[in-house]
């Protein structure tokens, strides 16, 4: 009877991982005509890239209007911009002028030249939303358990799966602190939903089943 109450009072603690923590937005790029100028339009966005490939939304945009009408490798447009803090890469994104829009590049650097490039066509990242931690298995524990956010950010839902593909949002967080969740699961996760440039942890606490 003993070893049986230890059980059902013992609670598991496992830690979420693996959890993005996103860089900054950009800031607007410099547009700067090299060669022969001329009195095309155009703009420019910046998305930056972590290391674990988590891409933040576009920034500001940057634009000029003296720029040469059929862009090659002497008569480009240059576009700078300012390093952000954690950034692995960024990637460059026409917004207006010449025939296509999209993305046009990427790059370790914070120089990209636009000498003619084509765009893909899609859009510019409005928010990040693309991290999400490691699932933890929670199989054989009760419906009750607590989850502890701790760290800056300012979106995180809370979800779960019981066929491991389709996931249900259980709870939404915009701060550091508890949140209880019920119902049985087989994997909890966390997903940034908002941008987050601090370093963020979380715990789930349960108990398994008898």
């Amino acid at each position: 009877m003993g070893a049986c109450c230890d059980r059902l009072l013992r609670g598991v603690v496992k830690t979420f991982t693996s959890l993005c923590a996103f860089v900054a937005n950009p800031g607007a790029p410099t547009v700067t005509p090299q060669g022969t100028t001329g009195s095309t339009s155009s703009s420019y966005v910046i998305e930056a890239v972590d290391a674990n490939g988590a891409i933040s939304a576009a920034g500001s945009a940057g634009s000029t209007s003296t720029g040469h009408a059929s862009p090659n490798g002497t008569n480009f447009n240059r576009i700078t911009w300012a390093a952000v803090p954690g950034a692995a890469s960024y990637r460059i994104r026409r917004t207006v002028g010449y025939a296509t829009q999209g993305l046009i590049g990427t790059t370790a650097s914070t120089t990209f030249d636009d000498t003619g490039l084509t765009g893909d066509g899609t859009s510019s990242s409005t928010t990040n939303n693309t991290g999400a931690s490691d699932p933890v298995e929670c199989v054989d524990w009760e419906n009750t358990k607590t989850v502890q956010l701790t760290g800056t950010f300012a979106g995180v839902d809370i979800q779960g799966t019981v066929d491991g593909s389709t996931w249900v949002t259980l709870a939404s967080m915009a701060s550091a602190g508890l949140s209880n969740l019920t119902g049985l699961h087989t994997h909890v996760r966390l997903r940034a939903t908002a941008y987050s440039a601090g370093t963020m942890a979380g715990h789930i606490l349960g108990r398994r089943q008898v």
